[in-house]
């Protein structure tokens, strides 16, 4: 058996002639670039696609019905062996313009219903914060460890519906539970998120609906 050689893996670090290949003779230098593998492949390969080509169409050629027809036929011509459609009509500039004009006759339609229901929804809406009664109520638990005397209780608020009655409600809120824990600094803190958080809301419904407040 053979043995391999344990300097094997150092035999591409011989130099060895570097690698040539054929260039086109001095004779032969008006055909051009010498032909290599790779370039008859790619040429072998185009000649044989169109050669199929023409054999499928002279098949299919010879194997016509000569009776056969199709509507289509009526509407072309043939001009130099070639078939070829009848170009279709289009509309004419009159038409063009009856179209150009429906279409914004639709347009404009359709803006005045949109806009016709975008200042109903306004008006329906108008003055909604004012009109309704708070709905929601909030009932906050005080504990008489954190503060001074004044005992465990309980004081319940209105958080109202609207923008404005949510503010008042969140400012009452924070009064109510000082009052009911007697100071304290667990209190005072309560007290100040209390009315950090009411300032906010009204803040809001301000951006959100400046017609409520009147400047």
């Amino acid at each position: 058996p053979r043995l391999s050689c344990p300097m094997s893996s150092l035999r591409h670090v011989v130099k060895s002639r570097p690698y040539r290949e054929r260039s086109q003779p001095a004779a032969r230098a008006k055909l051009g670039l010498l032909e290599k593998h790779k370039d008859y492949v790619l040429r072998a390969r185009d000649f044989h696609k169109k050669q199929d080509t023409i054999h499928r169409m002279r098949d299919k050629a010879a194997a016509k019905n000569p009776d056969e027809f199709y509507f289509g036929m009526n509407r072309s011509q043939m001009t130099g062996g070639v078939h070829k459609k009848a170009k279709e009509a289009g509309p004419s500039g009159d038409e063009l313009k009856a179209f150009r004009k429906d279409d914004a006759t639709y347009v404009a339609m359709k803006h005045k219903m949109e806009s016709q229901k975008v200042a109903k929804l306004r008006a329906n809406l108008h003055g909604v914060s004012q009109q309704q009664p708070p709905q929601n109520k909030r009932t906050v638990f005080v504990d008489p460890s954190d503060g001074g005397g004044g005992g465990g209780g309980a004081t319940s608020s209105e958080d109202g519906g609207g923008l404005d009655g949510g503010a008042s409600a969140g400012l009452d809120l924070g009064v109510g539970a000082a009052a009911a824990a007697g100071g304290g600094g667990a209190v005072a803190r309560r007290q100040r998120k209390a009315e950090s958080a009411a300032s906010l809301r009204l803040r809001l419904a301000l951006r959100a609906n400046p017609s409520v407040f009147p400047a």
